[in-house]
């Protein structure tokens, strides 16, 4: 509890010992009395250090460390009003000679001046009484003076586990799998499913395990229809049945209702939208214990279709009872083989052998983890902790870090907070910060780290390390050390947001309750040390506000309405306020006049507001802040004209204030580092004095829709890291200064679609590794010198050759060799290649690039089949992929063969064993095409208007080849528009192995367009298992076809799906039934899709007789003819046994289904009645 004392100790220490306080003090005759201030608090400072290193202090001695605390608080306020003061009379010119004429005149000008200097004096005389008075009696408490500090900084090399690392709970998500999806009986039409046990055990893991398995997937196919809905017990509010239904509402819907909504109206819509549905639906963390409460949501719950689920974690013995003990799972800790497993993932780095295999070493960590009880989270945060330490250290937690420890909760809590014990101040207070949050509370990382910096926590870790920096790192230690968890990345890997484990909430309450308030229905008091409020709703609004608060967070949440409002008789009560958060309040519509006397004030969130339309001219008074977010203010219109004065600003979020037309001027405001304007949408130019923003990093302007040009001024932000140009649809070009960002890391202009040229300097940005070009479609060609820029990670797409060089100087022109040094990039890659692309002579361009998983080559012809790059085959031999690509995308390719790349044989297992995805699309002229049949990895194959294709491979050998299966991971065969299109093989000869399958895992086909094939004998080969498994080897499951007759040679075992479309051959149902009839593939088609052909019209005589067993959804679509005899005619009484149908005639956008006309798809505003669901629930 002293952590936050040390920190304001520390800032007091720095405030007293600065220029301006030391001249004042002088001036007036202080100067000895702030010295002798300055020697008291530095043993202040060392007291409460030694009071923080006693993990436990007595009753006493924690009263006598929080009368110390307030009294600092006290003194905290009063310097930081006094260093305000005095800079406030600097701020029109430069600290000079007439320095004290300005501070004289300031504190003896003005009766009102003088009366100010007066207070402030006896202030501190009055805080320096007090603090001598305290302070003298530390010796009392057992607290030392002579305190030695202790660097327990690290190096940051301690292992992060990633949420997919889950050790030791297979056998327990077959359990709970087991449960949820036996058979139900008779008398049992839902499952309740319930997984108790104490925190920390990984419940939740669990669940979410249970939740994404492949076979509870198959069982609730319907995205929308798996729910999960976390069911928090926050802020002590009480189980909420009309919450929990609105964000079921929302997931299943889309919409949420409105605050207001009556309960009557929430659970009509509730019965709308899952009465007679499947659904599986996760409670996590449900603490409700009233009997009453439970059954009242479980008779909501019982309104969907027989089968569903329902999987509840619950703490709690008693609610698990309350549910149903028939389908529990009371989660145990990890076993000590797993609990060992887990351990040493955490605390031993892999590479280092000596420490794995170091028997005393293992022997003390064995005694550490049979202390964790099996508890994941415990093993977790001490493996981290111990991670990199030395062996006294392990030795000092076996002997005694777990002293006094008991079973139960507190040996849990106890576990958690040895790790909070061993963080230096700073961190302490930054994470006990948190605990002002309720739980499961998504916590932005640039949101929190400004708070952080608003409360004065952070403390530069490394010598001349900014405060931005510093934070960034005090954010990074407390995720790698397993206080936060579900870590969500942004596309460029850096963390964006996180969540505290409901465990580590606890602990972040226990040591920071007594300054931490929430404010709710439930709240008639403010406890006296609370310093920070979080505001939980239907709070009446004449609350009396405690004067020495310092945050004050009200945030946007569904589950009560913001009534809230910011009156100027309560600006007098928040006088100390630090941070001020007020989103989504309603009828905000001007900010009071009296904020600006909010001297202390560093973090004003007032994002969301609607119907803010201006801010008070009085706002550029808060000249301590540093943080002004005022994202989604979509009715403000500009900002106050003095908004520059705000000189210690450093964070300004303007994003998707729509209405915003023009920004002041910002000159000032040379501390800014993060500017957001992204979807302003009326802003067209960017504001005066943009040059003097040089210690900008973060400029954000996309989706700025009006703006068409970036001022040469751009040049001059030296410092800026992230650029995000995306979307600006205006944008044309960029100034040559761009190259003088050489700083810049991320820089995004992605869906720029008239940009037409980037400038030559762009080779300048040496230290870029996110550059995305991706939908700048009037790219005409990458610039010069890309070749430098080999720090590269990122380049989506990348342009050569699209518009002509008409004269020598056009050197700035890139061309494909650039490529060849930029060998660290990763992920996905686009080369779009036009016309004008010269031969460079070189080759190999993407051989180095081994980091690349995606290639995809785009030949543009613009439509004509002469038009097009030239030199087709001499560039394709060029651009020979990295042996690791997982896919390949070749388009408008006009070349007659796929180059060898120098190999003798033509087969792609060897050159690019990897690939899984294959798609040649377009290319025209293509007669041949490499071996992919011995791919082992490939599971796509996508083959489209290759109009000259004839054959797959020229011939059905092995060539005494080791092969044991045609294609043997290919899921997908998609073939289109192959004109010319014959067969597989070309020549077919003997295979040595006859037991070679034939496409073992296929499980989509679809032939369309080849109007050539008549057979398809690899298809033929398809076999069942000879031991005589009823699936067999056969997976194939849906085709998609344009000529009945291939049926013949597709074996229909296992299939449950089938398209015929656009076969005008076909006349009959009964042509399709003596299909399935002749071959005996009856049982297993659920699904039949028959759409466009032209000539089908009637039903016909055992049509569909045999696929009664199996038949489930008919939808046949653009067969006028047909239609009308199974809505109106002799062929409706043939298909009324089906119970899913839909009859549409494209003509009158008319939908049937089982006869009855079908009601109206709201979102695509044509009648469409789906493939799934009771008849009954399907009817007008």
């Amino acid at each position: 509890m002293a952590e936050i004392g040390i920190i304001l100790a520390e800032k007091l220490i720095e405030v007293i010992g600065s220029e301006i306080i030391k001249e004042i003090c002088d001036m007036w005759g202080y100067k000895s009395q702030l010295d002798e201030l300055n020697n008291t608090v530095s043993t202040i400072k060392n007291v409460l250090l030694d009071a923080d290193s006693k993990r436990e202090l007595s009753q006493e001695a924690r009263g006598y460390i929080a009368k110390l605390k307030d009294v600092v608080y006290d003194a905290d306020d009063l310097f930081d009003e006094f260093f305000t003061l005095a800079e406030l009379k600097l701020l029109d010119g430069n600290k000079d000679h007439k320095f004290l004429k300005k501070v004289n005149h300031f504190f003896s000008g003005k009766k009102k001046e003088v009366s100010q200097a007066y207070r402030m004096s006896r202030q501190v005389k009055d805080i320096k009484e007090q603090l001598n008075n305290i302070v003298s009696n530390h010796h009392k408490f057992g607290l030392s003076v002579d305190y030695k500090p202790i660097c327990r900084r690290r190096k940051e090399t301690c292992s992060y586990v990633d949420a997919g690392d889950i050790i030791g709970r297979e056998d327990d998500k077959k359990v709970v799998i087991d449960m949820l999806l036996s058979p139900s009986n008779v008398h049992e039409s839902f499952r309740f499913v319930t997984i108790v046990g104490v925190g920390g055990l990984g419940k939740t893991t669990l669940a979410q395990l249970v939740y994404n398995d492949e076979r509870v997937v198959a069982e609730f196919p319907d995205s929308k229809l798996r729910l999960w809905v976390c069911v928090s017990d926050q802020n002590g509010e009480q189980f909420d049945v009309k919450v929990i239904l609105c964000k079921i509402l929302e997931l299943v819907s889309g919409k949420r209702p409105d605050d207001t909504s009556s309960m009557e109206l929430v659970q009509k819509q509730f019965q709308e939208q899952l009465r007679g549905k499947k659904y599986l639906l996760v409670l996590d963390d449900v603490w409700n214990e009233d009997c009453e409460k439970w059954r009242s949501l479980r008779t909501f719950l019982m309104l969907g279709q027989e089968g569903s689920r329902i999987v509840v974690t619950t703490r709690s013995e008693i609610t698990a009872k309350i549910i149903g003990e028939k389908h529990g799972h009371k989660l145990q800790g990890l076993s000590l083989k797993n609990s060992w497993l887990l351990f040493e993932s955490v605390a031993f780095d892999k590479g280092e052998q000596d420490q794995i295999n170091d028997p005393d070493l293992v022997d003390i960590g064995k005694k550490i983890v049979g202390k964790c009880y099996g508890i994941p989270l415990a093993i977790k945060v001490v493996g981290s902790l111990l991670f990199g330490q030395p062996v006294n250290k392990w030795q000092t937690y076996e002997h005694s870090g777990f002293a006094g420890i008991e079973k139960g909760d507190n040996e849990i809590m106890s576990i958690l907070k040895l790790s909070y014990h061993n963080l230096r101040p700073s961190l302490k207070s930054c994470f006990s910060y948190c605990a002002l949050f309720p739980k499961d509370y998504r916590l932005e990382r640039k949101e929190l780290i400004g708070l952080w910096m608003a409360q004065g926590y952070i403390v530069s870790l490394d010598k001349d390390q900014s405060i931005e920096d510093a934070a960034e790192e005090h954010f990074l230690i407390l995720v790698r050390r397993c206080f936060f968890q579900d870590v969500e990345k942004d596309k460029y890997g850096d963390i964006g947001s996180v969540k505290i484990h409901d465990l580590m909430h606890d602990v972040a309450m226990d040591v920071g309750r007594e300054e931490t308030g929430v404010l709710s229905s439930n709240t008639t008091k403010l406890g006296d040390k609370v310093r920070h409020v979080y505001y939980a709703g239907d709070c009446p609004n004449k609350f009396y506000f405690k004067s020495k608060i310092r945050s004050f967070v009200s945030r946007y949440d569904h589950s009560y309405n913001h009534s809230i409002t910011l009156a100027d008789t309560q600006i007098d009560s928040l006088m100390c306020l630090r941070v001020l958060c007020l989103q989504r309040v309603s009828d905000i519509k001007r900010l009071c006049d009296s904020i600006g006397k909010l001297l202390h004030l560093r973090y004003l969130d007032l994002s969301w507001n609607y119907r803010l339309e201006s801010l008070s001219d009085s706002i550029i008074g808060l000249q301590n802040l540093q943080t002004l977010n005022l994202h989604s203010c979509k009715q403000l219109r500009e900002l106050p004209k003095d908004f520059s004065k705000l000189v210690k600003l450093r964070h300004l979020n303007l994003s998707s204030c729509e209405k915003l037309t023009d920004m002041p001027c910002m000159d000032r405001l040379t501390n800014l580092w993060h500017l957001n304007l992204s979807k302003c949408f009326e802003l067209s130019s960017m504001p005066s004095g943009l040059d003097k923003l040089t210690s900008l990093r973060h400029l954000d302007l996309s989706n700025c829709r009006r703006l068409s040009s970036m001022p040469t001024s751009i040049g001059q932000l030296t410092s800026l890291r992230h650029f995000d140009l995306r979307n600006c649809r205006r944008l044309s070009s960029m100034p040559t200064s761009t190259g003088q960002l050489t700083s810049l890391r991320h820089f995004d202009l992605s869906n720029c679609h008239r940009l037409s040229s980037i400038p030559t300097s762009i080779g300048q940005l040496t230290s870029l590794r996110h550059f995305d070009l991706s939908g700048c479609l009037k790219l005409t060609s990458m610039p010069s010198g890309m070749g430098k820029l080999t720090n590269l990670r990122v380049l989506p797409l990348f342009v050569v050759g699209m518009e002509k060089r008409v004269s020598t100087d056009e050197l700035s022109m890139g061309e494909l060799k650039d490529l060849k040094p930029l060998t660290n990039l990763k992920g996905d890659f686009k080369i779009k290649i036009g016309k004008f692309n010269m031969n460079d002579g070189g080759g190999e361009y993407l051989k180095g690039l081994k980091y690349i998983t995606e290639v995809e080559i785009l030949f543009v012809d613009n439509g004509d089949e002469n038009d097009g790059c030239i030199e087709r085959e001499g560039v394709m031999e060029k651009l020979e992929p990295p042996s690791n690509l997982k896919e390949l995308n070749l388009l408008g390719y006009k070349g007659t063969i796929i180059p060898r790349w120098g190999r003798a044989q033509d087969n792609w297992a060897l050159s690019l064993p990897h690939l899984v995805k294959i798609s040649l699309y377009r290319c025209s002229n293509l007669e041949q095409i490499p071996s992919l049949s011995k791919l082992r990895n490939l599971k796509s194959l996508y083959l489209d208007s290759l109009y000259k294709l004839k054959y797959m491979e020229d011939t059905r050998s092995n060539n005494g080849e080791d092969m044991t299966a045609f294609f043997p991971s290919l899921e997908s065969l998609d073939i289109r528009c192959l004109d010319s299109f014959k067969g597989w093989w070309r020549e077919e000869e003997l295979i040595e192995d006859d037991h070679i399958l034939m496409f073992p895992h296929l499980s989509n086909l679809v032939i369309m367009a080849c109007p050539k094939l008549t057979s398809f004998r690899s298809l033929e080969d398809l076999r069942l298992d000879e031991v005589g498994n009823s699936q067999g080897d056969v997976r194939l499951r849906e085709v998609e076809i344009d000529d009945v007759g291939l049926l013949k040679a597709i074996p229909s075992r296992c299939l449950t799906s089938l398209h015929v479309t656009c076969d005008e051959k076909v006349q009959s149902l009964s042509e399709i039934g003596d299909v399935f009839r002749k071959y005996k593939y009856t049982c297993s088609l659920r699904s039949l899709r028959i759409s466009y052909c032209s000539n089908l019209r009637r039903v016909g005589t055992g049509g569909l007789e045999h696929l009664t067993a199996s038949l489930q959804n008919l939808e046949i679509i653009g067969c006028p003819e047909l239609e009308s005899r199974c809505r109106y005619g002799e062929d409706r009484p043939k298909i009324q046994r089906i119970p899913n149908i839909s009859l549409r005639d494209p003509r009158d956008r008319a939908d049937v289904w089982n006869g009855e006309r079908a009601g109206e798809d709201p979102e695509r505003g044509i009648p469409a009645v789906p493939l799934n669901g009771a008849p009954s629930q399907q009817r007008e």
